[in-house]
């Protein structure tokens, strides 16, 4: 938020007030303070003002790795679903809204030739690098599900080669997914991020550096007001102690605020208390943006539940040990969307995810995700006295739950398998053991619960 034109509220001293009470005493040292204060304004606006232009500038960074991430999610989102309207949304993002070029255009208008250009180049040519895996595995993937991509010419041009050719279609689909979750990919997409990592802590050296040097100007103000102090000092052996407790030692507190990336606590000068009021304004906004940032990168927008991303964040941290892993899938999910069509199925997924989130979002150890496009998964930790009957139980009833129909919501039910952790369990294992359990569940009619042996 622009700070221009807002008001000075806080109560305490004016630097104005206090050189006009000099002026009384010798114009010279009125005339030298009020200089300072213009000065210190004007200081302030270029530390207000470059440091607004490097968040702004940080922000635009971000949504290059924002860009790539969505374009990601979409391309694998189709080869996993194989729903025409993530190609849409993939070609949408790369076509129309393309943050990724509108970004670059940002930055190199105001930081031509400095490292962070070559961090983002760098970065956007990586993820270009990547449409061409991705248009191909749209392409083996549409092949397959008979997916209209006539309005796509990128998708039209891409060529099998001819060991495609020879695969049949369960085994194209495992390629395209191979594609997409591959190594190569994955390994590209770090640098993606590396990247962009590197041009935003450029970003944060320049600003570091940049408001250094202005509290270096800042600093030399205030050695001049001490020095014309000093000057008439019998009149002002009073005012020396003012000016030291209420402007030298609150700018150091600034200076030393500024260093540490820490809130300022400046009240006794009105003009500081501003500085400060907008420095914190600006600090909060930031780590506010960070946050964001995070959330949305983990959480999926339709059901708020985490998504993919934090699926993969939070399953590879967690102690498998004594951790209980279900897995959901919908039952007969793409007739809800063949016969009321995908908005009422959207609904229903939420109602899906509210309905888990009812009874087992209030238990910190409980994650619930949504990892697919009608498919959740839960994961409870330190779950060694969670009684594997208590969940069956609690999927009977949700299934109840979710069964009744609630105006243009019509009811559904799920599967569920349910897997416990061991010592010697990993990530794949215990899915794995969760996936066979679900997968009997289904092979015996759904609509019912499965606890891994």
């Amino acid at each position: 938020m622009s700070q221009k034109g807002k008001s000075i509220k806080s109560k305490g001293i004016s630097l104005r007030t206090v050189g006009l009470l000099i002026s009384t005493v010798t114009v010279i040292i009125s005339a030298a303070l009020i200089s300072s204060i213009y000065l210190l304004s004007g200081k302030y606006n270029d530390v207000n003002n470059s440091t607004q232009n490097y968040m702004a500038w940080k922000s635009v960074a971000t949504d290059i790795q924002l860009a790539s991430d969505y374009l990601t999610d979409q391309v694998r989102s189709f080869v996993v679903v194989g729903k025409k309207k993530y190609m849409d949304g993939y070609f949408e993002e790369s076509k129309v809204t393309k943050r990724r070029e509108k970004a670059l255009e940002v930055l190199e208008k105001n930081l031509q030739g400095t490292d962070v250009i070559s961090y983002v180049t760098n970065a956007i040519q990586e993820s270009m690098d990547l449409m061409k895996d991705e248009y191909y595995a749209m392409r083996l993937v549409s092949d397959v599900e008979g997916v209209d991509y006539s309005g796509y010419q990128e998708i039209k041009d891409v060529v099998i080669t001819p060991e495609d050719l020879a695969l049949n279609d369960d085994q194209k689909l495992i390629r395209s997914i191979d594609i997409v979750y591959g190594e190569q990919y994955n390994t590209i997409k770090d640098k993606i991020y590396t990247n962009i990592n590197k041009a935003t802590s450029t970003l944060d050296t320049m600003m570091e550096q940049n408001v250094i040097n202005s509290s270096k100007d800042l600093r030399v103000i205030l050695i001049v007001q001490q020095a014309m102090i000093l000057l008439n000092i019998v009149f002002l052996v009073g005012l020396l102690f003012i000016m030291y407790f209420n402007v030298i030692k609150p700018a150091n507190d600034a200076v030393k605020a500024l260093k540490d990336d820490s809130e300022m606590h400046l009240n006794k000068i009105k003009e500081f208390s501003y500085l400060a009021d907008t420095y914190n304004e600006i600090h909060m906004q930031n780590k506010h943006v960070k946050e964001r940032l995070i959330y949305e990168a983990e959480h999926d927008k339709l059901t708020g539940l985490f998504n993919r991303t934090g699926y993969d964040s939070i399953y590879r941290r967690i102690n498998l040990d004594k951790t209980i892993y279900i897995l959901i899938d919908c039952d007969k999910f793409k007739d809800i969307n063949d016969q009321y069509g995908h908005s009422v199925g959207d609904k229903v997924l939420i109602k899906v995810a509210d309905t888990l989130n009812k009874h087992f979002g209030q238990d910190e150890n409980s994650y619930i995700f949504r990892i697919g496009g009608d498919e959740f998964s839960i994961i409870i930790e330190k779950a060694e006295n969670r009684a594997t009957e208590d969940i069956v139980e609690t999927f009977n009833i949700i299934n109840n739950e979710l069964g009744l129909k609630e105006g243009d919501i019509p009811g559904i039910s799920v599967s569920v398998g349910i897997a416990r952790g061991k010592g010697a369990d990993t990530t794949d294992t215990l899915f794995r053991k969760a996936d066979k359990a679900l997968y009997r569940v289904k092979k015996q009619g759904r609509h019912d619960v499965s606890v891994a042996e």
